[in-house]
């Protein structure tokens, strides 16, 4: 039974840069049960849905957003696979393959990374160390492949999802994705849990480097405002920071929207930010490092809700390979 299901959500809510209007129906499920049975249900009334995590590298448009969203921020579960009566129901003929059950961890989609993390330190098993300061739910970074992660684990992960189209779940390695720069192919089904086989690492070791590469982050990535990260991908054998610094785009502003002094490729709200403010400003950016560099960038951030579609299309075009038109 479908116990949180909620009408005129404010979007802004459920995303780090704290932008959007209203979500006409949103699920809020609190496990993988309830996770399916949302799936279900949005899929029946509707073709199309979305799913949403912690909202790290999501604008949401200012002018609401129609179909259903399914926000998985309260399927937070992250701990040894024995403890977890959950996991036993979902991954229990993996766990009998996967070898010492002591070096399981089972997270759900909506786990913060910073949990895994801990887990890990806590435990002495890792080593996701990688993932630190990377926002957002661990089911995002899998699906980003932040970091390299589904490289990383490909052979020590399993991924229970449930099928977009027919709603069936299942549990697969992620040795079977697809993967690259910021995309596995987990992305086309809803990725609801993972179980991770670890390794005994160093509690000490991890902790220091967790907290060397946080000191790093705080110092050099604008944290006082609200963003969604980078919002441009780095091209092959290049930064797009470096080249939107390059173009000048650094405190050029739109609205409550601007690109940060501290990082060329954040655009940060610095109040009252529409989603319009941060695509005009991501339009003037690809359009400068194109004119001046002949490099296109491409989104890194998604777009949810109405928006220009010519902007949006000018945003995904490959310039380089529409020989600059």
């Amino acid at each position: 039974m479908i116990t949180d299901r909620q009408s005129g959500v404010d979007l802004s809510e459920l995303s780090t840069w704290r932008i959007g209007g209203s979500a006409e129906r949103v699920y809020f499920p609190r496990d993988f049960a309830e996770l399916a049975e949302c799936a279900r249900e949005a899929r029946a009334s509707e073709s199309r849905f979305f799913l949403v995590g912690l909202g790290s590298n999501l604008l949401f448009s200012s002018a609401g957003v129609e179909f259903p969203l399914i926000v998985t921020r309260e399927m937070t579960a992250c701990g040894p696979y024995e403890a977890a009566q959950a996991a036993h129901s979902i991954f229990a003929p993996v766990a009998d393959a996967a070898g010492n059950r002591e070096n399981l961890l089972y997270v759900e989609a909506g786990a913060p990374n910073t949990r895994v993390i801990q887990q890990c330190i806590e435990r002495g098993l890792g080593d996701l160390t990688c993932l630190t300061g990377v926002p957002g739910s661990f089911g995002g970074a899998v699906a980003m492949n932040a970091e390299s992660v589904v490289e990383l684990m490909h052979e020590n992960m399993w991924l229970a999802e449930i099928s977009r189209e027919t709603g069936e779940i299942g549990v697969k390695p992620a040795a079977e994705c697809t993967y690259d720069y910021r995309y596995c192919s987990v992305q086309e089904s809803i990725l609801g849990a993972v179980l991770l086989r670890l390794q005994p690492a160093d509690s000490d070791k991890m902790r220091r480097i967790v907290e060397e590469r946080s000191e790093e982050r705080a110092r050099k990535l604008p944290l006082d405002w609200p963003s969604a990260g980078c919002v441009f991908r780095n091209p092959p054998r290049d930064s797009a920071g470096a080249l939107l610094d390059m173009a000048g785009m650094k405190e050029l502003q739109r609205g409550g929207a601007m690109y940060s002094p501290r990082h060329a490729n954040f655009i940060v709200n610095t109040g009252g930010a529409t989603s319009d403010d941060v695509v005009e400003l991501m339009v003037s950016g690809k359009r400068t490092v194109w004119e001046k560099f002949g490099r296109s960038l491409q989104p890194e951030v998604k777009f949810v809700g109405r928006f220009d579609e010519k902007a949006l299309e000018y945003l995904h075009a490959n310039l380089e390979e529409d020989d600059g038109s």
